[in-house]
């Protein structure tokens, strides 16, 4: 089964879609209290609803962030790969327009941190914001994001339109809840 992404937006919501043959193109029409437009992202337009999706889904819902674009956040990289692996291939957003930040509980060579995780994620160093050093944290923790309201929104209907799903259809449910418990660091 797939979806149509052009089908979960009403009409005369403020989301603008500029829709090609296999992308969308989506921006908020004046986006509210800041008197522009957000910044536009192109998805691809029909996403097949299969185990990655619902994992993907289901990492997004427990550790996403939910407030300023397309956040995730671990200390894992496996699971920060597996989520970033999922927003690649459903949404067709590359990891390389990810910026990350790296919060470690010992100061040391930030260089070598950078390096350490740029390697473990493919994302380039480039990316990276300086590391911040947490002597309240166990372990380290990166935090892979796109600052891109229109990102959330998307996300958000994602997760809307297809809950009813999550929560009747065990082959809908079994994904998502593996991709929910990835996030805890219990690889399957």
């Amino acid at each position: 089964m797939r979806t149509d992404i052009t089908k979960l937006f009403s009409p005369n919501s403020t989301l603008r879609m500029k829709v090609m043959e296999e992308f969308v193109s989506l921006q908020i029409k004046n986006l509210k209290g800041k008197g522009h437009d957000s910044k536009e992202f192109r998805v691809k337009r029909f996403i097949e609803l299969d185990d990655l999706f619902f994992e993907g889904l289901g990492l997004w819902q427990g550790d996403g962030g939910k407030s300023k674009g397309l956040y995730f956040g671990n200390s894992c990289p496996e699971v920060i790969n597996h989520f970033l692996t999922s927003v690649e291939k459903k949404l067709g957003i590359g990891r390389k327009m990810f910026r990350v930040t790296v919060n470690s509980p010992t100061e040391g060579e930030e260089l070598v941190i950078k390096r350490r995780w740029s390697k473990l994620l493919g994302i380039p160093i480039k990316n990276f914001t300086h590391v911040c050093y947490d002597k309240q944290i166990k372990k380290e923790y990166a935090q892979v994001y796109i600052n891109g309201i229109v990102l959330l929104r998307v996300m958000e209907r994602l997760h809307q339109t297809f809950r009813p799903l999550i929560l009747t259809k065990n082959e809908y449910a079994i994904p998502y809840l593996r991709g929910f418990l990835l996030l805890k660091e219990v690889l399957f």
